[in-house]
């Protein structure tokens, strides 16, 4: 057996020499990797939620528009020529959705001559159901299904007093300077919990350009990528065939959102750094303590001739080990807790039915873990690391112990 086994052997038995020491600790730093799993399960899963709800689903991956109109949102800044920059960019195999958009106010009154003004937009009713499920929020009625008819929020339905199969007056400004006015029935009521859409209305997109007499010309053009991490290659090819257009991503349209994905991000960091401090805090008492102990047992092998790299090895393999076990321990309880919360969730409704609202989105109501291997991996392998490196104090102290005077102790 060689040297390696033999020190191996001895610490693992000096590990359970106090067994209740060495299982109250493993337990307690695996509990520690268990919320940190834990809690990379529910951050992922939160980050998920949000990512769709404010990204996938509203803002999509890239957005397209006049080069003017984020600035100005003139509603006479248009992306000409729709249906051609449309067939071109699905072209792309790289892009799943692109929804167009049109996007302006208008004012609306109902059959009891109550009046009010609110968003109007105008959208293709396949693309945009695919991007945003705004087809799922509907909550009475149904959605969208052909030209010369409308869905509207249910607070512009509250303040109208409309409900579905009621008529809706349009007036808005045309883009030719005169006053477009129609009737639309009703066909669905919507609630997607932003102030703004909820107080609105939206039409087909052939209805709004007729309207607002803008041919096929459009104000957005909302992009949704196969995979986003090809989000960069696709912006550089967009903008490179369509130099006259501003072609932006989603965290550039709105940096707070990713803001609040990396401030998320840092804070779980903070525990997780947390928590491995503490980590090797508990790692050094546990091991000073045996290493006092020990005090005569090393002695009396450093008098036998035992080299100061093996003590200090012995003593590494035993935080190692230490750290070994709780990193274990910690994989067990951390991926039951994923399983937990991957399968049951935690509600976060405000209302029922209903998350709550973020950047005037609605979130879902129950959030599910979402982990990636490396989200368990790094727990676990900074465990094992913090372990090995605070092992070094102990074994500073056993390599510098006094033969005579440890074997004198005891």
């Amino acid at each position: 057996m060689g040297q390696g086994s033999i020190l191996l052997t001895i610490a693992w038995r000096n590990l359970w020499r106090n067994r209740t020491r060495t299982i109250l600790t493993a337990l307690t730093m695996g509990l520690g990797v268990a919320f940190c799993i834990f809690m990379n399960s529910w951050v992922g899963g939160f980050l998920s939620v949000m990512h769709k709800a404010t990204v996938d689903r509203n803002l999509g991956h890239l957005q397209i528009h006049h080069k003017d109109y984020p600035e100005t949102m003139n509603p006479y800044d248009v992306v000409p020529n729709a249906p051609t920059v449309i067939d071109a960019l699905l072209a792309d195999p790289d892009i799943k959705v692109v929804a167009p958009r049109i996007q302006a106010f208008a004012m609306y009154a109902g059959a009891d001559n109550e009046a009010a003004s609110g968003s109007f937009v105008g959208v293709d009713i396949v693309a945009e159901a695919a991007l945003t499920q705004i087809n799922k929020r509907v909550i009475d009625g149904r959605w969208l299904a052909d030209k010369g008819e409308a869905v509207i929020g249910n607070a512009l339905a509250d303040k109208l007093d409309l409900k579905v199969g009621g008529q809706l007056l349009v007036v808005v400004n045309a883009l030719d300077g005169s006053i477009g006015n129609q009737v639309y029935p009703v066909v669905g009521i919507y609630k997607v919990g932003t102030v703004e859409r909820d107080a609105g209305a939206m039409f087909s997109l052939k209805t709004a350009q007729d309207l607002f007499v803008m041919g096929d010309g459009v104000h957005e053009l909302v992009v949704l990528a196969q995979n986003e991490g090809a989000l960069a290659q696709v912006q550089e090819r967009a903008q490179k065939d369509r130099p006259n257009l501003a072609v932006r991503a989603w965290y550039e349209i709105s940096p707070e959102t990713k803001q609040m994905e990396d401030i998320t991000l840092i804070s779980s960091l903070v525990f997780v750094i947390i928590i491995m401090l503490l980590t090797g805090f508990m790692i050094i008492n546990t091991l000073l303590m045996s290493v006092y102990e020990r005090t005569r047992e090393l002695g009396l092998l450093a008098s036998l001739g035992l080299p100061p790299k093996s003590v200090t090895r012995l003593i590494l393999i035993e935080s190692g080990l230490l750290g070994l076990i709780s990193s274990t321990v910690g994989f067990v309880l951390g991926m039951l807790g994923h399983l937990l919360l991957s399968t049951k969730g935690i509600p976060m409704e405000v209302k029922e039915g209903e998350g709550f609202v973020l950047n005037g989105v609605v979130l879902d109501p129950v959030i599910y873990g979402h982990l990636e291997v490396i989200q368990v991996l790094i727990p676990m392998m900074v465990v094992i690391a913090v372990s090995l490196l605070a092992g070094i104090w102990p074994a500073r102290r056993a390599v510098n112990l006094d033969p005579v005077t440890a074997l004198a102790q005891g």
